[in-house]
């Protein structure tokens, strides 16, 4: 008995051990990217205790990078999915994979503009990509890259420069219109256009009448004349 008390005593131990060790490692990783996102927050003015609160911190990164606001969505929406559609067997660790990819592309989305606002190199958006937290951790920490609000870049990053969904941009991420001005002065123009055309029918019709009593007082007076 006593040895079998001893074994479950050291089973016990070693999962309360491997329990505190995930739970270190996780502690860290929260700290070390909060401190991150908290330094790149600072970089454009804005609350950097905020980067402490999960998901709310990936929308402020949004928000930087002038991405519409439906990519918060794209990036998390997957993850919250995956979850459900991993109880379904087979057919649900497919839907997991894909879903995975799908936030995959929409980070590297959301570092692709982030990188333009700071003015990186190319290989940059790579570092991102592969390793997120080092190459945040370099925008957050390095005072070669600063955070450049003016610069302007497309919405829904590079599938509106690759011409996948055609939005012209601003530099605050709203989407101009001006296709749509355009049409308006169309509208105006042809409706000036019409206006001059009813103008000049109405002069022709009035033209003949004035030239009556021109041509009876012609008549007359030669009348006047020849008594």
């Amino acid at each position: 008995m006593s040895s079998e008390a001893g074994a479950g005593v050291a089973i016990l131990f070693t999962f309360l051990f491997i329990f505190l060790f995930v739970f270190i490692i996780i502690g860290a990783v929260y700290v070390i990217t909060s401190i991150i996102y908290k330094k790149i927050l600072e970089k454009d003015g804005r609350n950097g205790w905020l980067g402490f609160i999960p998901v709310y911190r990936d929308y402020l990164l949004i928000e930087m990078s002038d991405l519409n606001w439906y990519w918060i969505l794209v990036i998390l929406g997957p993850t919250i999915v995956g979850m459900f559609a991993s109880i379904i067997p087979f057919i649900g660790s497919l839907i997991t994979a894909a879903l995975s990819i799908l936030s995959l592309v929409a980070k590297i989305n959301l570092y692709y503009n982030l990188s333009k606002k700071f003015k990186t190199e190319d290989w940059f958006i790579v570092l991102l990509a592969l390793l997120p937290i080092i190459g945040l951790g370099v925008l957050a920490f390095s005072s070669k890259y600063e955070y450049h609000k003016e610069v302007e870049v497309q919405p829904d990053g590079f599938f509106g420069d690759l011409g996948i969904i055609k939005k012209e941009t601003t530099n605050n991420g709203t989407v101009a219109a001006p296709v749509v001005e355009k049409k308006e002065e169309t509208k105006v123009t042809k409706e000036e256009i019409k206006e001059t055309k009813k103008e000049e029918v109405k002069e022709a019709e009035v033209e003949p009448k004035d030239e009556q009593p021109k041509k009876t007082t012609k008549k007359t007076n030669n009348k006047k004349k020849e008594d």
